[in-house]
């Protein structure tokens, strides 16, 4: 698993809140997120930086700009 995996799950997440869309917790998601548990627990910043990754490719896929 790398951080894509997270960053996918995270842009899924923040695009269903966008539209609307319930994204409820399934059996197999809860179990797919338990495998992240060790990963986050070793990195404290992995849930930071995959976070910040959705973000940018939501912002992308629903044309919004920023000004930095």
């Amino acid at each position: 698993m790398d951080i894509y995996a997270i960053v996918t799950e995270k842009i899924i997440n923040l695009l269903c809140a966008e539209a609307g869309i319930s994204n409820a917790v399934l059996e197999n998601q809860a179990a797919y997120a338990a495998g992240w548990l060790k990963k986050l627990r070793d990195d404290r910043k992995l849930l930071i930086r995959a976070a910040a990754h959705a973000q940018h490719a939501t912002d992308y896929i629903l044309y919004r700009q920023h000004t930095a």
